[in-house]
């Protein structure tokens, strides 16, 4: 019941209960009047000068107050119950919010405003909770953020450090060992050189800062001519790379140079996490709904089920990579999954620890001004996975 109709049945009630009462009080004193006073006409005007009428007037009138009183306190008590009980429960669920405090659920009442307010002020609640979940993970993620920035930092100043005092204090003694020296401080640099770069790009994606120069292009030709760019570097490292790329056109926007970068982290992470010895990638694109999946398929070391979603955290790096033969910084597939979702598209994992990685690219396709983002357009990666 609303508010408003309860103030109008109260309204009714302070009119009816009392009316019905001294209806109820007036039939019965006169009764009793009637029965201890046979023969006496009581709606003559002479009983107005009898003695006993006065008292019984006043008796009438006492009786008619305390009715009128207590049906007022009554129904008083009732909506102070039901309205007034319920707004100071929510005052302390408000002093709860107000202090942090976000663990309890605000009660729903029969009162249809009140509850609509209790509905309103529960999704508030939840909201500032989620918000408060939100910034203590960012703030979290932001002291990993820079812990990790010192490390990844630290240890090669150091190692350049080193390196530099050893030439500086004689150490490197012959020219093959002041080389050997020099080179390392070289990919010292190179490597921090690649860290700040990633660090830039990484934290432009996230303040959208990074410009986009879009362009129609047919995927199949521009993943077989990158693909062809890396054959020596996979040779180099005892790999292997095997495509099945279709002859036809695939027309997809995308900005060149930063696909560029997204293959360059997926095929230098798949030399990188390669078993010992030699080591295999194919490359597939295949057509699905209106778009088209781009598949990078290793054998190499593979990653845990529980970490597929977090590798593409800034900075993630699971616990087979934490070895000083596999290098990186982290970056590399969190920078990746940006510039795909900025294109459009989606990007997903899939991988059998100790056997395989598979990491899928899904891109919208453009036929005719359609494309693989309109509404309606199943994109979700478990279809894929299924088909």
């Amino acid at each position: 019941m609303s508010i408003k109709k309860k103030f109008l049945t109260s309204a009714i009630l302070m009119l009816v209960i009392p009316t019905v009462l001294i209806f109820i009080v007036t039939a019965v004193m006169l009764a009793v009047l009637q029965i201890f006073n046979p023969g006496m006409d009581i709606f003559s005007r002479d009983i107005i000068n009898q003695p006993f009428f006065i008292k019984l007037i006043i008796v009438w009138v006492m009786v008619i107050t305390v009715i009128v009183i207590f049906t007022g306190f009554g129904i008083t008590m009732y909506l102070s119950r039901s309205i007034l009980v319920p707004l100071g429960e929510l005052k302390d669920d408000i002093k709860k919010l107000t202090n942090g405090s976000f663990d309890f659920e605000i009660t729903y009442t029969n009162d249809s405003e009140i509850s609509e307010l209790c509905i309103m002020l529960d999704k508030l609640r939840i909201k500032l909770k989620d918000n408060v979940k939100r910034q203590l993970d960012y703030e979290r993620e932001r002291n990993m953020l820079i812990a990790n920035i010192s490390h990844d930092l630290k240890t090669p100043i150091t190692s350049i450090k080193g390196y530099v005092e050893g030439v500086l204090d004689g150490v490197a003694d012959t020219p093959e060992k002041r080389e050997r020296y020099l080179k390392t401080v070289l990919s010292k640099t190179e490597l921090m050189d690649e860290l700040i770069d990633n660090l830039s790009m990484y934290s432009k994606l996230e303040l959208k800062k990074v410009p986009f120069c879009f362009e129609y292009t047919d995927i199949c030709e521009f993943i077989s001519n990158e693909v062809t760019e890396y054959i020596p570097e996979f040779t180099q490292n005892e790999m292997e790379i095997e495509t099945d790329i279709p002859k036809d056109s695939i027309t997809v926007k995308l900005d060149r140079i930063k696909m560029r970068r997204v293959i360059s982290n997926i095929l230098s992470n798949a030399v990188k996490y390669k078993k010992e010895g030699s080591g295999k990638v194919k490359v597939s694109i295949n057509k699905f709904n209106r778009g088209t999946v781009v598949s990078f398929l290793d054998n190499g070391i593979g990653i845990k089920k529980s970490e597929t979603d977090k590798v593409f955290e800034g900075f993630y790096r699971s616990d087979s990579s934490r070895n000083s033969r596999i290098k990186g910084n982290g970056l590399g597939l969190s920078i990746t999954k940006q510039i795909i979702e900025e294109s459009g598209g989606k990007i997903w994992i899939k991988s059998r620890e100790g056997i395989d990685t598979q990491v899928n690219i899904y891109l919208p396709v453009y036929e005719d001004g359609n494309t693989g983002t309109e509404k309606g357009v199943d994109t979700d990666e478990d279809s894929y996975n299924r088909g």
